[in-house]
């Protein structure tokens, strides 16, 4: 892009909100590019919303996002993906908060991402039901129960080599018992 193109400001913002919703790993901003737009008020804010989105800092990523000063709600076509965006964020934050636990109170997870416990509960059950939390929610008793399905999905493996040997040596026998008449 050419530095002095109007529209390459708003292409690079674009970018970096594609790259946060692809969570990819590739950083816009080290392009050749970018630099002559570092300084710009609204690549500021975009390059600030993607360290708080790298760091899992909801605080930040919130208050980044509702700053008016930014002028990142102001953009009509970002405004569209901030919803996206939040969820994934929202994803993220949890996935790292649950991560060194194999029971934990929904209501602890609801209180440090800042939601209603529902609202926790319908994030969990379509990051269940996406395989990217192994889990079930008891509601009764309000807890997130880690491990299960990873593990029955790990004993399967096992349960299917455990099969697969067996088979290849009966096979084995079998064939070596021809041999030998």
């Amino acid at each position: 892009q050419e530095a002095g193109n109007p529209r390459a400001k708003d292409a690079l913002k674009y970018v970096v909100l594609a790259n946060m919703l692809a969570l990819s790993d590739i950083n816009p901003f080290a392009a050749q590019e970018a630099i002559a737009f570092k300084e710009e008020k609204e690549i500021v804010a975009m390059n600030s919303l993607r360290s708080a989105y790298e760091a899992n800092d909801l605080v930040s990523f919130e208050r980044t996002l509702l700053d008016k000063s930014s002028r990142i709600l102001s953009d009509p076509f970002i405004m569209m993906y901030v919803e996206p965006l939040r969820r994934r964020m929202r994803e993220q934050v949890l996935l790292v908060l649950v991560q060194p636990y194999h029971r934990i109170r929904i209501e602890f997870v609801a209180k440090e991402l800042k939601l209603e416990v529902s609202e926790v509960e319908h994030l969990l059950v379509d990051m269940i039901l996406d395989k990217r939390v192994f889990g079930k929610i008891d509601q009764i008793n309000g807890f997130l129960l880690l491990g299960g399905e990873a593990n029955s999905v790990v004993e399967k493996k096992y349960d299917a080599l455990e099969k697969w040997t067996d088979t290849l040596s009966s096979l084995n026998k079998n064939l070596g018992a021809r041999v030998t008449l």
